[in-house]
């Protein structure tokens, strides 16, 4: 199976399961299609090299994502908060 393949297996289950777990914050599908499209891409012209090369994840909600709704764990205080910028703090 491709990425996008594979993606649109896993964007259809959160849609299908997560309504009832909440377990999902936040889904940027529009970005991880791109992603997916990207790493397809790559691999079709021999410029893999990483076991894992087009394998989708999701980010814990404990962590700040730039740009992206971080709850940190549902906190009702921060249940519209999206960092601009990563934290002075935030490693790398």
């Amino acid at each position: 199976m491709s990425a996008v393949e594979v993606l649109a297996e896993q964007l259809d289950r959160i849609a299908r399961v997560d309504s009832g777990l909440c377990s999902v914050v936040t889904v940027d599908a529009e970005a991880a299609r791109r992603r997916a499209a990207d790493a397809d891409r790559a691999l079709a012209a021999g410029e893999v090299s990483r076991p894992l090369h087009g394998v989708g994840i999701t980010i814990e909600d404990l962590h700040a994502t730039a740009g992206m709704r971080s709850t940190f764990g549902g906190s009702p205080a921060l249940a519209n908060y999206v960092p601009m910028r990563m934290p002075r703090w935030w490693p790398g």
